[in-house]
């Protein structure tokens, strides 16, 4: 009987413990399958396309283009401006509407120059001294034409109302000053003509939209 009570008792605390450890395995289990190093996670990317170097400079090169023959274009309709409104016209509202349009082309040519120029590696990078350095005839010539211009039409525009819009206030050649003016804002245009027609081949040259060369030049 006593065999039989210590039997009974045995088999109670087998199936006790069998218990106890399928709850902890179980237990075990879920935290392993639910720790952080467990889980992985995919990412899938979208496959993207290689975007060659040849290409970045086809599309530079075609954008240039249009830049380029906007900036040759405002060029010319500023020269038949100069050469038609510099001489004979005696009304203050024509060489105000001049002046106006005339400003309207200097800010077409920042615009278009500025276009162009964000295109190149020493602007994308931050080189931009070393960008004045190669373009500072054109920056001073710039200044020029527009500080003639502006003295020449509102000399021409002060001559036309103090003579009451008569041939004499055109006539520049019995103004010493006006004729001093003139041949300043001539000479200007000239230059800043030269100047703009240089920079828009100069600037085409690869070796603008290249990083080899500009390191060296940092440095020298």
């Amino acid at each position: 009987m006593l065999r039989s009570l210590v039997g009974s008792e045995m088999c109670i605390r087998d199936r006790y413990q069998r218990r106890v450890r399928g709850k902890l395995e179980d237990m075990a289990t879920f935290q392993a399958q639910n720790s952080p190093s467990a889980v992985r996670v995919q990412v899938r990317e979208t496959p993207k396309l290689a975007v060659s170097q040849d290409q970045v400079t086809q599309t530079s090169s075609t954008a240039h283009r249009r830049h380029t023959y906007g900036i040759h274009t405002c060029l010319w309709v500023d020269l038949l401006i100069n050469i038609i409104f510099d001489y004979g016209w005696n009304k203050v509202g024509y060489i105000g509407v001049t002046l106006g349009f005339q400003l309207l082309l200097v800010f077409v040519w920042l615009t278009l120059v500025y276009q162009i120029l964000k295109q190149t590696y020493p602007f994308r990078t931050g080189l931009l001294g070393l960008l004045m350095h190669d373009f500072r005839h054109l920056i001073v010539s710039a200044f020029m034409y527009l500080l003639f211009l502006l003295m020449f039409r509102i000399e021409q525009q002060i001559n036309l109302s103090k003579h009451g819009e008569t041939n004499v206030s055109t006539d520049l050649w019995y103004h010493s000053f006006d004729y001093l003016v003139l041949i300043c804002h001539k000479l200007s245009m000239i230059w800043f003509y030269i100047e703009l027609s240089n920079f828009s081949f100069a600037v085409s040259s690869p070796m603008y939209f290249k990083q080899d060369g500009w390191l060296e030049r940092l440095t020298q």
